[in-house]
């Protein structure tokens, strides 16, 4: 996926990015209304932007992550549970 990198992508000093993201999560406990920064060179930037990002949208969760440059983001996956019951 294309991301916006805030700062200059070439100056990096490490092989990582990072954002903040928020959401809500609806009865069955899925992700939606799904926001995302554009990425930051440094935690410090991704921290920084987290009160800002908070005071313009209204979320319940939200989280800064950090992500590898080259790493597949999923290494395992999930099964949606329903009364402690698999859902197909």
């Amino acid at each position: 996926m294309k991301k916006n990198v805030i700062g200059d992508f070439n100056s990096r000093t490490s092989d990582y990015l990072w954002t903040v993201q928020g959401w809500n999560t609806n009865k069955y406990l899925d992700e939606i209304d799904i926001i995302e920064s554009p990425c930051f060179l440094t935690e410090k930037q991704a921290d920084a932007e987290l009160p800002v990002i908070k005071e313009k949208y209204q979320r319940a969760e939200w989280t800064v992550t950090r992500w590898k440059l080259g790493a597949l983001k999923w290494h395992e996956g999930f099964v949606r549970m329903v009364d402690g019951e698999p859902v197909n």
